[in-house]
């Protein structure tokens, strides 16, 4: 698969799909977060808009539980990378950790995240019609009222 050349800076789309606004809009789009531990091991977590924070286009901030595998795995090799995939778009998000604040919460930990690089896969003879994708059980309402919450921690990260 081709891939366009690989930037440090977030697409306007992934801007506008990680400013925080809208959430309720937003709900059913997830989001691949891959990291290693120490041994090397894989650990993916999947993330909503209501736990990242695009501020800037070189920047990402991201709410973890604290007990989860990624969260270790993140604090341990203090690098991931965000799939991002929808219509039409494919993007790989290198990043590296300049800031953990755990303090916020303790249920969740904030990761202050620098893209290092973007890459837009893509075939010629193919069109990406959706990505992972979920629905709220219940009333939504909460779940969008948590993410409003933590989506102000990661904007004050």
């Amino acid at each position: 698969m081709p891939a366009e050349a690989s930037a440090a800076r977030l697409p306007a789309s992934a801007m506008e799909l990680f400013d925080g606004r809208d959430l309720a809009d937003k709900v059913g789009r997830a989001f691949l977060l891959a990291t290693g531990d120490r041994e090397g091991l894989p650990h993916l977590a999947m993330l909503s808009v209501g736990e990242i924070y695009a501020p800037d286009a070189s920047h990402l901030h991201l709410a973890l539980h604290a007990t989860s595998g990624s969260c270790h795995a993140l604090v341990s090799s203090r690098r991931g990378l965000l799939v991002v995939v929808g219509a039409q778009q494919s993007l790989q998000v290198r990043m590296e950790t300049e800031l953990i604040d755990a303090s916020a919460s303790e249920r969740i930990d904030l990761f202050r995240m620098r893209v290092v690089s973007v890459r837009d896969e893509h075939a010629p003879y193919a069109a990406i019609t959706s990505g992972i994708t979920f629905t709220l059980k219940d009333d939504p309402a909460p779940t969008i009222d948590r993410w409003r919450q933590q989506v102000d921690l990661l904007r004050a990260l």
